[in-house]
């Protein structure tokens, strides 16, 4: 035998057996309350949420945070605010100079704030990262517990393109100095209407 079939004998030898599995798994987690849950672990990566009670007021909250910029809102029927809408024929040179994307979340999940977008809602697919400021609105009805309801949830097949997003863009070196807005959107604001 040679010195590689001794060696893979030995571990094949001492190997430990392989614990059995788990009857079921704790994947039916339910927060007591979703919405504070949401709020909380998005606060925590930088976001932050404001619960208004009609798209009249998210207008208003967003010409007040955001004053004179150039915005986006795109697949929120009855938000009438912004001042430019791109089509699919929007060139790469309009695309960066988006300042602010406001568009319509699809789904929620408590557990670490993402937020479903999928092409049904969005013409260009790099509008939520191509932005300075990213605000996202969806209703309380609209957020579940867990990445596993959420999933439940999903019908990945209606659409050709999706993405969970959470919080703003950020990133960390070797010496641990977090940047905010470092390859992307520099706050991520979520509106939560009534169900």
């Amino acid at each position: 035998m040679s010195s590689r079939q001794n060696i893979l004998q030995a571990i094949r030898q001492n190997k430990p057996e392989a614990p059995p599995l788990p009857a079921s798994f704790a994947f039916d987690r339910r927060y007591e309350d979703p919405i504070a849950k949401f709020a909380e672990v998005l606060q925590g990566i930088g976001g932050m949420l404001i619960k208004v009670p009609d798209l009249a007021a998210v207008a208003a909250a967003i010409q007040q945070l955001y004053p004179e910029s150039t915005t986006v809102t795109n697949g929120i029927p009855g938000l009438h605010l912004g001042n430019w809408e791109p089509g699919a024929d929007t060139t790469s040179s309009q695309l960066e100079r988006i300042y602010l994307t406001v568009l319509r979340g699809e789904l929620a999940v408590a557990e670490n704030s993402a937020i479903w977008l999928s092409s049904q809602n969005l013409t260009h697919r790099v509008l939520p990262f191509i932005c300075q400021h990213l605000v996202l609105v969806i209703t309380a009805d609209l957020v579940v517990s867990t990445m596993h309801q959420a999933y439940e949830k999903l019908s990945v097949e209606a659409a050709d393109y999706g993405v969970f997003i959470a919080g703003p863009s950020k990133t960390a070196d070797i010496e641990q100095s977090l940047v905010i807005g470092a390859h992307g959107p520099r706050s991520l604001t979520v509106f939560l209407l009534p169900a």
